[in-house]
């Protein structure tokens, strides 16, 4: 018979814990504080928008949130795509809606109806308009020690059995955090690219 060797086996890993994620594993894996928010989206007329630059968590944020309202829409805008349909709801998630032109926002705001935003662009304006209340949280990245969590709770969902597993000492997240300034995402693929790189159980060096 041949043996067929299992990808990533030689690292104590059943995938490289750097790479994609799905939707339903994101909540497990999110390093994010929010539920201080569940019991004001239970109700209407309430908007919620996580800002910051690419990468800093935005997505990271409404997907957790997702998680303690599994009924409610999730969607994803891209630019230049064609544009999904918006279910009537109490309550929507939507991602980068930066991409929104400001007529179809301003409809989207006007609903009777709760919503938790993820944008590059600031709509407060838009939202005291529309008459919601509404609370803005801007995101900066991860400081060290989030980091430091995210990458331990990464690893550890990826461990193949007990035993040793490849880690990033905490002097190379601080070099991480300094060399792309605070872009988790940014940070996830440089990991992606070094986990992928590994031939045996060891420290990652930057």
């Amino acid at each position: 018979m041949t043996n067929i060797r299992l990808a990533y086996a030689h690292l104590n890993l059943r995938w490289n814990p750097f790479g994609a994620i799905s939707i339903e594993d994101a909540p497990q894996l999110a390093v994010v504080d929010v539920e201080a928010f569940v019991d004001r989206l239970q109700r209407p007329g309430f908007a919620l928008q996580f800002l910051g630059e690419p990468g800093r968590g935005k997505t990271t944020h409404l997907l957790a949130l997702c998680e303690y309202f599994p009924q409610a829409p999730y969607l994803h805008f891209r630019e230049n795509a064609e544009m999904p349909e918006i279910l009537q709801a109490p309550l929507l998630f939507l991602d980068d809606t930066q991409w929104l032109s400001t007529s179809i926002r301003k409809r989207i705001f006007s609903r009777q109806a709760s919503i938790v935003i993820g944008t590059l662009k600031d709509h407060s304006k838009e939202l005291i308009k529309a008459g919601l209340e509404y609370c803005s949280v801007y995101l900066k990245g991860a400081t060290a020690d989030t980091l430091e969590t995210i990458v331990q709770r990464r690893i550890d969902w990826a461990r193949r059995r007990p035993g040793p597993v490849p880690g990033v000492p905490e002097s190379e997240v601080a070099r991480l955090i300094q060399e792309y300034h605070c872009d988790t995402r940014a940070i996830l693929s440089r990991l992606y690219d070094e986990f992928q790189a590994l031939e045996e159980i060891t420290d990652v060096k930057i």
